[in-house]
């Protein structure tokens, strides 16, 4: 029912290769808290340390999807679809627009051939923390999904009724959450489900739980819980879920699995040391997710073939899979495509393949030299992204084998003059 306009605000850093992994915050906050002049610069929104880091840093205002109160919140964005005088009762809600409003930047960026769209991160603080973790979850795109102090219907267990509860929230902003879930207030108990089985939405994928030492609305402890009890969930998977049930001290991170905490000293808000912390555990853990596409070697070797071998792993999506081989070890895509264009590399397209795991695929190329070391790789490519393998992997066409010759003896008699 119309169209609707999304402002997204992106810093990408000039001195790393690209594509680069992104941070993407949904700023309910005044958007001169994103300045992109750069006039003003908050610690909500810290750019420049996170570009410094080698990360890009996107924003999005969540005004241009649901405005913060209660008698405007169905525009812009839930107005597009739903043009009833009256909602219904299990209608999407303003944090549900926020959400919907990360998916759709998701979009653009996988559109960009300098984001690397299998390594992004949703962020959000207080009601964005709410809206990042239901983006998260409902978007297996994102690789890593940051709550900061969102507390009540965010990352804190419900049914503990810590700090702000079901009702108070209900009171205060009655058009966050859609009517169904209103029956829930002050009747906890009777949730058929809590925030840790939210977090566990996100397995196999990372997630990152931020609490303030103040922040009693909140419920610290009840947000930690939350991460603790979502564990088993990624243990399905092979995976360290946080690792510990005890609630650790202050300032001392936990990042050494696929969940991470920690609790800052302070109170509610967004600060370095948070954006600090989430580049930390992405450092650590957002290379070690799955890689879409691995090098598993040559097979069938002749002595001017070979079957070259991948393993795929793409299970949300359409993705395209091409092989390149050359006599040169290639460093990286850049390398790889100024080879083809001169002449010294080949490539050939394998497949389109959709929603796959651990997918062998097979590149045969031919008329290779012998006793020549080559080496491939493969690309899989996703909208505008490419995603290459690494290590390149060599191998050496045999020499022909000689055609075997067969020997006779010659015998020869004597022989007499005159004779026939």
């Amino acid at each position: 029912h119309g169209n609707l306009t999304i402002r997204l605000l992106l810093f990408l850093p000039d001195s790393v290769s690209k594509p680069v992994p992104l941070f993407l915050l949904l700023n309910h906050r005044e958007l001169s808290n994103t300045d992109p002049d750069r006039n003003t610069i908050e610690d909500f929104w810290p750019a420049e340390e996170v570009i410094a880091r080698g990360y890009g840093i996107a924003t999005i205002g969540t005004d241009d999807l649901s405005l913060d109160t209660e008698g405007t919140f169905r525009d812009p964005a839930i107005n597009l679809f739903n043009n009833e005088v009256t909602l219904p009762d299990n209608a999407w809600r303003t944090i549900a627009a926020w959400a919907w409003g990360g998916s759709r930047a998701m979009d653009y960026f996988e559109t960009d051939a300098d984001i690397d769209n299998t390594r992004i991160a949703v962020v959000g603080h207080s009601r964005g923390g709410k809206a990042s973790l239901w983006c998260g979850a409902e978007d297996e795109r994102f690789a890593l999904t940051i709550s900061n102090d969102s507390g009540c219907n965010g990352a804190a267990l419900s049914r503990r009724r810590v700090g702000r509860t079901l009702a108070a929230a209900d009171v205060l902003f009655p058009y966050w959450f859609n009517e169904n879930y209103k029956q829930y207030n002050d009747n906890e108990d009777n949730l058929p489900f809590d925030q840790h089985e939210l977090i566990a939405l996100m397995a196999p994928r990372l997630v990152y739980i931020a609490s303030a030492q103040t922040d009693s609305n909140a419920d610290p402890e009840g947000e930690f819980l939350s991460g603790v009890h979502a564990g088993p969930v990624y243990e399905l998977f092979g995976l360290q879920g946080l690792g510990t049930a005890i609630w650790p001290a202050l300032d001392t991170p936990i990042q050494t699995g696929s969940i991470g905490y920690h609790i800052r000293t302070g109170d509610h808000d967004m600060t370095s040391y948070d954006w600090q912390r989430f580049m930390d555990f992405a450092d650590l853990n957002i290379d070690k997710l799955p890689t879409p596409i691995v090098n598993t070697g040559a097979s069938g070797v002749t002595s001017n073939s070979a079957d070259l071998v991948g393993l795929l792993s793409f299970p949300d999506g359409e993705v395209t899979v091409d092989v390149y081989w050359s006599t040169n070890n290639n460093a990286d895509e850049a390398a790889w495509l100024a080879d083809v264009a001169d002449g010294d590399a080949q490539s050939m397209e394998i497949g389109t393949y959709n929603n796959v795991t651990d997918q062998s695929v097979t590149g045969s190329v031919s008329s290779l030299i012998p006793n020549v070391t080559y080496y491939y790789t493969m690309a899989a490519t996703n909208g505008a992204t490419n995603i290459w393998a690494s290590p390149n992997v060599s191998f050496t066409p045999f020499a022909p084998t000689p055609p075997a010759v067969e020997y006779c003896t010659l015998k020869t008699w004597p022989h007499q003059a005159g004779t026939p």
